[in-house]
């Protein structure tokens, strides 16, 4: 699709393609600045089944929890929070499980800014990446991540002194 950029591990939508409610079109990014709304993909294609790890890439112009649901095919399929701020681009994610083939899927904003301030929340980017193999997922968390990374790594040099010591012993 021309509003998707593929990588081999993650699809990055862009997010002035989507349709859209209460958030505003700029060149790079939609902004917003209140709670209910929200913007859509038509059809989200993806190859296989599996957990895929959803995220927005946003910045707001004050530091604040910034919340979604999630709607995939018009039923709630989870809930993606996290903090952003004005210092850069934060990634906020969730982890969601999909059939394989084309969805409709509708992020809706749900948090309540805290103060009476108006925080305005740009969304420059929405990035799917693709299931982790179940054997590498060793937190399962669904995505392969530094830990994962790190307790592999562990495990292999466990492994090695073991075999090291039943040849010395």
């Amino acid at each position: 699709e021309e509003w998707a950029k593929f990588t081999p591990d993650r699809m990055t939508y862009d997010p002035t393609a989507a349709k859209l409610k209460d958030f505003t079109k700029g060149t790079d990014r939609i902004t917003n600045y209140k709670t209910g709304g929200w913007f859509e993909y038509e059809s989200l294609a993806l190859d296989e089944d599996g957990k895929y790890q959803v995220a927005l890439n946003v910045k707001t112009s004050a530091e604040t929890v910034v919340s979604f649901d999630i709607y995939v095919d018009g039923e709630k399929a989870g809930t993606i929070k996290g903090t952003s701020n004005s210092e850069g681009i934060s990634q906020i994610s969730a982890i969601l499980d999909f059939e394989k083939g084309k969805h409709k899927v509708r992020f809706v904003r749900t948090d309540i800014p805290s103060s009476q301030e108006r925080i305005d929340l740009e969304v420059y980017a929405v990035v799917v990446s693709e299931p982790v193999l179940p054997g590498y997922d060793v937190n399962g968390d669904g995505i392969l991540s530094e830990d994962d990374g790190k307790i592999i790594v562990s495990a292999a040099k466990a492994e090695l002194l073991l075999s090291k010591a039943d040849m010395d012993g």
